[in-house]
């Protein structure tokens, strides 16, 4: 199986000029788990819903210096508005996973699983022509051996001799 197979081609994208508050509308309205930045039709990088959170709370290393006042999380619930204005260049993580519409999907699962990330960009010659994320490889190999399984069973009964049962 390839990516071609299994990718999405509807890519939500922004510009790195987009503020960050539309980016987060973006993100809460499709329902899914990050957008890629793309000058043209290549991409820079990306943002995800943890990104925007993670903005938001204290580093590690800031909670371990003043817990006390790092710990107060009604202000870090605050902290969402100073993202507003922000463009999306200033928070997008640049560098991503890229992949041609013919890599095998097991190599991906296993360049994702190997880097930690959640999605791939898929390009094409011509630029931006997908997305696939480790749920797509998921939900597609999962389903190919259920119904692999399933068909095997449903042969299996259809060449099995009828039995008689006796009361």
């Amino acid at each position: 199986m390839l990516v071609r197979d299994i990718m999405t081609t509807k890519v939500v994208t922004v510009s790195p000029d987009t503020p960050v508050e539309e980016v987060a509308r973006l993100i809460a309205e499709k329902k899914i788990s990050g957008v890629f930045v793309v000058e043209g039709s290549r991409p820079i990088g990306q943002i995800s819903h943890a990104d925007l959170l993670r903005r938001t709370h204290p580093t590690p290393a800031e909670l371990y210096e003043d817990f006390v006042h790092n710990g107060d999380y009604e202000e870090i619930e605050h902290r969402i508005s100073d993202l507003v204005g922000v463009p999306a260049a200033e928070l997008m993580r640049p560098g991503m996973l890229m992949v041609s519409p013919d890599t095998p999907v097991m190599k991906v699962s296993a360049m994702m699983l190997v880097r930690d990330v959640h999605r791939a960009a898929v390009l094409d010659d011509k630029g931006l022509c997908g997305i696939v994320s480790r749920g797509d490889v998921f939900f597609h190999l999962i389903r190919a051996e259920v119904l692999k399984k399933r068909g095997a069973r449903a042969r299996t009964r259809a060449r099995a001799p009828a039995r008689t049962v006796r009361a």
